[in-house]
């Protein structure tokens, strides 16, 4: 199975509030949390943001986490 990496610009994760692995501007890859959860507010909004990241960071590419690894018996 290959793991499929989705182009920001193109599409942006389904409205569900969810970790993700991304990919910067700059080549370094991150974990992100996509939320429409505004902390300054303090509530739920219509715009969707990537939170968790380092200042300054430019989302270019993100994917779903990969499955935790799990011992097989």
């Amino acid at each position: 199975m290959r793991d499929k990496w989705y182009v920001n610009t193109i599409q942006s994760p389904p409205p569900e509030c969810e970790q993700y692995l991304i990919t910067d501007d700059v080549g370094e890859m991150q974990v992100a949390y996509w939320t429409n959860y505004s902390s300054v507010l303090g509530e739920v909004t219509n715009i969707w943001r990537w939170v968790g990241l380092r200042q300054y960071t430019h989302v270019v590419a993100w994917r779903l986490l990969p499955e935790a690894y799990k011992e097989e018996h």
